[in-house]
């Protein structure tokens, strides 16, 4: 399980609010609420599907004011965690929350939906100055959880967290810390977390045949299914995920892609431009042209791609029937 480096991740911080502290530990000081200030690994698009992530996080004594303390999150939009709350952006994050009047709590949370889930240690509230261990995963298609322990052994669990998420919902960017920027100040956080650990996705493909009809083949990109490539007009488009192939004898082969990003900054691609999906061999996986394209919005980040086997655009071409059930052109 691969350990993600300080010194590798991304990091915008104006005030200088956060830290490395050895090569795989980060400090958070006095970082309040009206600033940008994150700090990620960008994990490529799809990048975070099947997952499973370690953590460590020390939330330190905070002032009189309630105050939250933001350490993992995943998104498939770089923004504070402000944005993703009133934007309901494709993001998941983990928060301690400092409640003065109430017990303190570990929560997650799934922006996009506004599920979430918490932990106040049986009303007695989660102590500050003290270290706990996490580890997230998708233990199904539709959540994603988070386990608490006391030890780094991870062999005490104090608590276990989920929400529910769409089954082909996957995520691009691994915040180590993300920052609230509300605008309001006098609510400063400080926190130690670190040792984020990756595990390596696995690779599997799944297969499903309907008879009679079409069958079809789930090539969901790295996050799920099989390593691919994808080529738009002949240039490798990495950032492009492909969500399943649709092989078919009676009608069009067809493939839907994603593009996880900002919905208002999409790729130069467009209709009818010729799509190419190879496999690592270099196995043509489905030749065709883009057919349809869905744009997201605020609510709803990233563009949905339709592309059609070239069969797609035949018209008045001859067509015999084999005898077997099935076309040839």
């Amino acid at each position: 399980m691969p350990k993600k480096a300080y010194d590798d991740a991304v990091e915008l911080d104006p005030l200088g609010n956060i830290s490395g502290s050895g090569e795989y530990d980060v400090e958070v000081r006095n970082l309040d609420r009206d600033v940008d200030a994150w700090l990620y690994w960008d994990e490529g698009a799809g990048g975070i599907g099947d997952f499973e992530h370690q953590c460590y996080m020390r939330p330190i004594t905070a002032g009189s004011l309630a105050r939250t303390s933001h350490f993992w999150c995943i998104a498939n939009i770089v923004e504070d965690v402000y944005f993703w709350a009133v934007n309901s952006s494709q993001a998941i994050e983990c928060n301690y929350a400092f409640k003065s009047a109430n017990p303190n709590t570990f929560a997650l949370i799934n922006r996009e939906t506004g599920e979430s889930t918490e932990w106040d240690n049986g009303g007695a509230g989660v102590a500050q100055d003290a270290t706990y261990h996490f580890t997230f995963d998708r233990p199904t298609a539709t959540t994603v959880r988070a386990r608490i322990y006391s030890d780094e052994a991870r062999t005490t669990l104090l608590a276990t967290l989920s929400v529910t998420v769409d089954a082909g919902r996957s995520w691009r960017y691994l915040f180590a810390v993300n920052s609230v920027n509300n605008g309001t100040t006098g609510r400063e956080v400080s926190f130690d977390c670190g040792d984020y650990f990756v595990a390596d996705p696995p690779t599997t493909t799944t297969t499903t045949t309907a008879a009679p009809g079409p069958t079809t083949t789930a090539a969901p990109g790295p996050a799920y299914g099989v390593e691919v490539d994808v080529y738009v007009n002949d240039a490798l488009a990495p950032d492009l995920v492909v969500r399943t192939i649709r092989a078919s004898y009676v009608r069009p082969w067809q493939a839907e892609l994603e593009w996880p990003g900002r919905h208002d900054d999409p790729p130069d691609v467009r209709l009818w431009d010729e799509v190419r999906i190879e496999d690592d061999a270099g196995n043509v996986r489905f030749d065709g042209f883009l057919t349809g394209i869905e744009p997201g919005g605020v609510d709803s980040e990233g563009v949905r791609y339709t592309a059609s086997d070239r069969r797609f655009i035949l018209e008045n071409e001859p067509v015999r029937i084999n005898g077997r059930g099935y076309y040839l052109w």
